[in-house]
């Protein structure tokens, strides 16, 4: 392709403009709609340090293509094995997702291999969805309902939770690496699924046995149950 540089204008340059802003970078609005100036220039720089390119402001070959990769988000597109393998910052955080659920996709490097599939056919499997190795809307969504989101100070909250008296029911996924010294609230989780507050508890304790299980592991041999929840 022809090297995009600094003094050019043309269509191509509104267009990479429009991804870096999509993807947060700040181009001078004087710019915006197709100059290549100083602003743009600094910004493809940026752009390229981040992505691990040379540094050089122009846009190439290898800066166009991760400019395209990079402006993909999870749900733009179907995911699958193909050749050449897919890219993009979808299939990233594809992965992301896969390898916190506990379902081995790898390094997340962006790029749809052998890997992700396995670990994309082991997810749909486990959750009875249609095994096609195809990342789609089920399967995406499927993803967004069991996405962990692991924050501080659950214990303040699930007291929160007994003075609310909130309807519903709930489950609480514990990990930790030891029982003995680890189980933190433990005497608060064993009142609390007495009365009623928890309706259901699984833990796991990662250096208690030979074979590390992690909360994950819970969730992933829990699928079923866990999406059926979800899905109420």
């Amino acid at each position: 392709m022809e090297l995009i540089r600094r003094g050019h204008r043309h269509r191509a340059v509104a267009d990479f403009q429009a991804r870096l802003e999509h993807l947060g970078f700040v181009i001078e609005p004087s710019e915006l709609g197709g100059t290549f100036g100083p602003s743009t220039e600094t910004t493809i720089k940026e752009f390229q340090q981040r992505w691990g390119l040379d540094v050089d402001g122009i846009v190439g070959e290898a800066t166009w293509r991760a400019l395209v990769e990079s402006s993909w988000t999870l749900g733009d597109r179907p995911l699958r094995l193909s050749e050449p393998f897919l890219r993009g910052d979808d299939v990233r955080e594809l992965q992301a997702s896969l390898n916190a659920l506990g379902f081995t996709a790898g390094k997340h490097d962006g790029i749809f291999g052998f890997g992700t599939a396995s670990a994309l056919r082991d997810f749909q499997r486990n959750l009875s969805i249609d095994e096609d190795g195809i990342a789609g809307l089920e399967t995406i969504r499927a993803l967004a309902r069991l996405r962990m989101v692991i924050k501080p100070g659950l214990g303040p909250r699930i007291t929160e939770r007994e003075a609310r008296r909130a309807g519903g029911r709930s489950w609480l996924f514990f990990g930790e690496r030891n029982f003995r010294s680890d189980f933190l609230y433990q005497a608060e989780w064993q009142t609390y699924l007495k009365e009623g507050v928890l309706t259901r508890m699984d833990v796991a304790f990662s250096r208690d046995r030979a074979g590390k299980v992690y909360v994950q592991d819970r969730m992933r041999d829990r699928a079923a149950d866990l999406f059926a929840w979800l899905e109420e």
